[in-house]
């Protein structure tokens, strides 16, 4: 075999090798997140360059309070930039009534995490990744795709709380 054989081989197992590689949000949540209509998302309709999980609740009024820039946010910087908002809800849920009825309320566009599924998916083990017992909301976790934690609402104090932390951070990246 000639050398430029070896060199295109090369290249072509290193592509193959490339585009099959993980997305490990796509693998924590595939199988456990739904769309507004209940659906299992796709695991093509997974795939983002980041990820914002969205801890709220109806009966939250710093939640209402936050509905507005929540929603400015999603809607100038979703069309540009390759990213999924993910509910994950509230500890205090109890059904899935519970989620998608908040964002129904709220006209939100976002999946959610199938409440039967929240504890595979891992997304209430926040000392994880949050640093931190108590989890305040609103909050968001924003990830990578390789599962990083970038930026989160929360921190080690009741004092570190700011809610739209991981918003601001994105705004920032997305600047440089």
């Amino acid at each position: 075999m000639k050398k430029s054989s070896y060199i295109i081989l090369t290249i072509l197992f290193s592509l193959l090798l490339f585009s099959c590689a993980k997305n490990a949000m796509v693998e924590k949540f595939y199988g456990y997140v739904k769309d507004q209509e209940g659906n299992l998302v796709t695991e093509r309709d997974l795939k983002a360059d980041y990820y914002f999980v969205f801890y709220g609740a109806s009966w939250c009024p710093y939640c209402k309070e936050m509905k507005d820039e929540i929603t400015d946010f999603y809607n100038t910087y979703k069309k540009k930039n390759n990213f999924i908002v993910v509910f994950a809800g509230c500890k205090k849920d109890k059904s899935n009534d519970d989620l998608t009825g908040y964002l129904k309320e709220e006209n939100y566009p976002f999946y959610y995490v199938d409440f039967d599924h929240r504890d595979e998916c891992g997304l209430f083990n926040l000392d994880a990744y949050a640093s931190c017992e108590k989890f305040f909301i609103p909050g968001f976790i924003l990830f990578d795709k390789t599962g990083k934690v970038l930026s989160n609402s929360n921190g080690p104090l009741k004092a570190d709380y700011q809610p739209n932390r991981p918003l601001e951070y994105f705004k920032k990246k997305l600047q440089k």
